[in-house]
């Protein structure tokens, strides 16, 4: 007989290299109090020693618990407590023999949540006293010994455990308590990365939807506590979701799903105002035939789908907060598509940036009035560990495991999408144009017979007229009548034969256009066969330069212009190889200040060689904005709003040639830009125009009219927006750009 060992290293496998992030590390510590019974739970990061402290006034632990738990890998105490829960539901207790026991169903149930702590941080001091012992309990751990490359067994390694006595413990620690100090922080010490707005949509982001905010949980609260490198002092309280908001969305659904049976109502507010309120299907179809095992049973859960229109008049029509902006605030702070709570605790990474496992975005819901992508939607389904077992924890704690009953709960949350889509239709049905049977394709041989055949019939009636001169008045009457209908068909001819030589003109212009499509196309291809291979030729050009460089000193300030300007013309073309049709088609993590920043150095490098270094950009951030998005489309979107304040800041020199003038470009770490120069801006009877097809004021040849078009359409691709501020300059014009990206942040 023999048995299995574990090389230290294991630990490493379970903590720093399982746990994806530091924020789910932070998130396993805090089930970890909240399981240990505690009111609250409160994080507090000292940024200049590098520490992070995480405190609760929980059960606490004694030495034995310590020694048999806590240091014993994947323990299963809360595992047997939710299996005496749910077996406590079967039971019929007294009302006074329930409050006896200690229903609260713990979060964890692997033994693993305390590995989190190898996640963040180089080394562990937990100072811990339970109610049942007088005295406390202080555990030292190096997690460096424990790390990737370890080569020691597990057991080889030996980790301290002190003895506290009680007369040492402050008395305002409570009878029963757990801290835990981490030592050399691996993330969040960093001031200029984790700064006072980082830390504050940290908390927004990730503490505030962590706790169920739909539900709060019985006043637990997380608090978060910074004290910076600079003395300065942060602290972050939660907010529970305002429900005078949610309640004022236009569309929403509310139910409760138990396997295949629904019981659900909905709402729907038309762009007209009118109101429909009415009951959903009571069976979802799609599930007939996929429950017949027990795990692949879903439910009992409750869900509230909220859906808005981020149009600013539809927007406008929620009454009690100050502007649009605020609005949009509390919006953004809790879209993302439909969130998923157990035990009122958020499993992650569902309606997180970039996660859209409903694939709303992509699935085509849309109907009259409104679009239920993740930008718009607000969305929750409430499940339960004891009801729900088959919807497990994947082992990374990162979202559920891929099984038959998370597949049904996908297809019923579908289901409910789908059919309320229909639902809205009912009242508000899409528009058919009907086609009735064409005899010419040519519209004006189509009514070129209905001037003589309207001849034909006042003839027959001047004729008829004349027969009955003389007969019955009312006879005489009716022909008159006829006359006179006969004169207004000829003259509503007249105005659609008008009518269809003004749509003959507007064919001719769309006709111009598309041969302009065409023109660009054939431009774009020829380009993006030309960039690649400019770029391959820009690189030798540029290895000869510097190797020439180093042969002739003498002309080493020549040459290093040369090479200046050689990398001015890479930098230019590489923009047009990334707008190559496979690189247009991916989306990946970018960088989104390291595009603008780079982009605008290409742009301040050409134009200078064009001599028109007089304009200046400047690049200002909040930090760094990761998006998912395709990189070459986020460079053609800010090329070529550049490129259209280079054109109109041009024209604005000849007419002051003494103003400095500048473009500014202001990043915001929660996925805003501010875009804006200082010229002349645009004007209010413009501003309307602006992102159609083929509008410009640009002088012939000089623009085509669709550089913001396409800025907007790639913007509508991304499921983002850009929007012209109301902000007016001292020409009394619109100057200033919004591009909303924080629908798509990584």
């Amino acid at each position: 007989m023999t048995r299995f060992s574990a090389m230290a290293r294991v630990l490493s496998h379970l903590g720093d290299q399982l746990i994806s992030s530091s924020t789910v590390a932070i998130l396993e510590l805090i089930k970890n109090a909240f399981d240990a019974g505690s009111p609250s739970v409160k994080v507090i990061i000292n940024q200049a020693n590098r520490t992070m402290v995480i405190e609760d006034q929980g059960s606490g632990m004694s030495r034995e618990d310590i020694l048999n738990k806590y240091l014993v890998i994947g323990t299963t105490d809360r595992l047997e407590k939710k299996e005496r829960i749910k077996k406590r539901m079967t039971e019929h207790l007294s009302e006074e023999d329930a409050k006896k026991e200690d229903n609260q169903v713990p979060l964890g149930e692997k033994g693993l949540g305390r590995f989190a702590t190898m996640k963040l941080a180089e080394k562990l001091v937990l100072f811990t006293k339970s109610k049942t012992k007088n005295d406390g309990s202080l555990l030292m751990i190096d997690w460096n010994k424990f790390n990737y490359s370890s080569k020691v067994k597990l057991e080889d390694i030996k980790v301290h455990l002190l003895n506290v006595n009680s007369k040492n413990i402050p008395k305002n620690y409570g009878e029963s308590f757990v801290k835990i100090k981490l030592y050399d922080i691996k993330d969040f010490y960093d001031s200029e990365e984790w700064n006072k707005k980082r830390f504050e949509n940290f908390y927004k982001k990730n503490f505030m939807k962590y706790i169920n905010p739909f539900q709060p949980s019985k006043g637990f609260q997380i608090t978060l506590e910074i004290y910076t490198v600079d003395n300065d002092f942060y602290r972050y309280t939660p907010e529970i979701i305002d429900r005078k908001f949610l309640d004022q969305a236009p569309y929403k659904i509310i139910g409760h799903i138990e396997g295949s049976e629904v019981t659900a109502h909905y709402y729907i507010k038309g762009e007209d105002e009118q109101e429909f309120v009415g009951k959903m299907p009571k069976v979802i179809q799609e599930l007939e035939g996929r429950l017949e095992y027990p795990e692949d049973k879903i439910g009992p859960f409750s869900f509230e789908f909220y859906f808005f229109n981020r149009n600013r008049a539809r927007l406008d029509k929620i009454k009690g907060y100050e502007d649009y902006a605020e609005k949009k605030r509390i919006l953004d702070q809790y879209n993302g598509g439909i969130m998923i709570y157990r035990d009122n605790f958020r499993v992650l990474p569902y309606a997180e940036p970039g996660n859209d496992w409903l694939e709303l975005d992509s699935n085509g819901f849309r109907a009259s009035g409104i679009r239920f992508n993740t930008l718009q939607t607000v969305g929750t389904i409430h499940i339960s560990s004891l009801d729900n077992g088959n919807l497990k924890d994947q082992t990374n704690r990162e979202g559920l495991v891929h099984n038959k009953a998370y597949e049904n709960l996908k297809i019923a949350l579908l289901s409910i999408l789908k059919t309320y889509k229909n639902k809205i239709e009912d009242y508000y049905p899409k528009k058919i144009v009907k086609k009735g049977p064409v005899e010419t394709e040519d519209i004006h041989e189509a009514i070129k017979p209905l001037p003589s055949r309207i001849e034909h019939m006042k003839n027959e009636l001047r004729l008829l007229n004349d027969l009955l001169k003389g007969s019955k008045a009312s006879i005489f009457q009716s022909v008159n009548a006829l006359s006179e209908n006969i004169t207004v068909i000829e003259r509503e001819y007249l105005e659609l034969k008008n009518s269809v030589n003004e749509l003959d003109d507007k064919i001719k212009d769309v006709e111009v256009q598309q041969r302009r499509i065409f023109d660009l196309a054939g431009i774009g291809m020829t380009a993006e066969t030309a960039a690649h291979e400019m770029r391959s030729y820009l690189g030798r050009i540029n290895s000869y330069l510097i190797d020439l460089r180093r042969r002739t000193p003498s002309e080493k300030e020549f040459l290093t212009n040369l090479l200046h300007n050689t990398r001015a013309l890479d930098l230019v073309v590489s923009r047009l190889d990334l707008q190559s049709i496979a690189k247009r088609r991916t989306r990946s993590k970018v960088n989104l200040v390291s595009i603008i920043s780079d982009i605008c150095e290409s742009k301040s490098l050409s134009w200078e060689l064009e001599k028109q270094d007089s304009i200046k950009i400047n690049v200002t951030s909040e930090g760094e904005c990761f998006l998912k998005a395709n990189q070459g489309m986020l460079i053609q979107v800010f090329d070529n709003l550049l490129s259209n304040s280079y054109y109109w800041l041009q024209k604005h020199k000849k007419r002051h040639p003494e103003k400095q003038l500048n473009v500014h470009v202001h990043i915001k770490d929660n996925g805003i830009v501010e875009f804006s120069d200082n010229g002349m801006g645009i004007t209010h009877g413009d501003a309307r125009y602006i992102f159609e097809p083929f509008f410009t004021r640009k002088l012939d040849g000089e623009g085509r009219g669709l550089g913001l078009y396409i800025v907007s359409e790639i913007l509508n691709f991304h499921h983002s927006e850009i929007i012209l501020s109301e902000d007016q300059n001292e020409f009394g014009n619109y100057y200033r750009f919004i591009i909303d990206f924080s629908g798509i942040q990584a």
